[in-house]
């Protein structure tokens, strides 16, 4: 189930977006209580694969079907032309939830800082 409070603290933008694109509502609606918030809740789950919101929180829904259906045709092709050497081609993974990806993002470049500082400090040294 998907909890509705997370989605409006982390991806709130998104959410409004797609409230209004798909469904023509407004999020202040939920606040004047002309949204109740299980319907908030039907229709964030009634959100397409590939909307903003989906795309934020990541997982199959963060691409549309015709991407899967490209993916699916792309491993295919690979497999096709793999020799059996060698580990099989594995499919793509879904996207990750942006601040997750951007965690990782964040902890790569501060460990090639630091690689580049000891490297530094190396050849100044000798």
């Amino acid at each position: 189930m998907i909890n509705l409070a997370h989605v409006l603290r982390t991806h709130g933008p998104a959410f409004e977006a797609d409230l209004e694109q798909h469904f023509s509502r407004d999020l202040a609606d939920l606040y004047t209580g002309e949204l109740t918030v299980r319907k908030a809740g039907v229709l964030l789950t009634g959100l397409p694969r590939g909307s903003n919101t989906w795309i934020r929180m990541g997982g199959p829904g963060a691409i549309t079907a015709e991407t899967e259906g490209l993916w699916l045709v792309e491993h295919a092709v690979k497999l096709t032309v793999w020799d059996g050497k060698g580990k099989p081609p594995q499919m793509r993974d879904y996207p990750e939830e942006w601040g997750k990806a951007d965690k990782k993002t964040q902890h790569a470049v501060s460990q090639a800082e630091k690689w580049r500082a000891r490297a530094k400090a190396r050849r100044e040294g000798n």
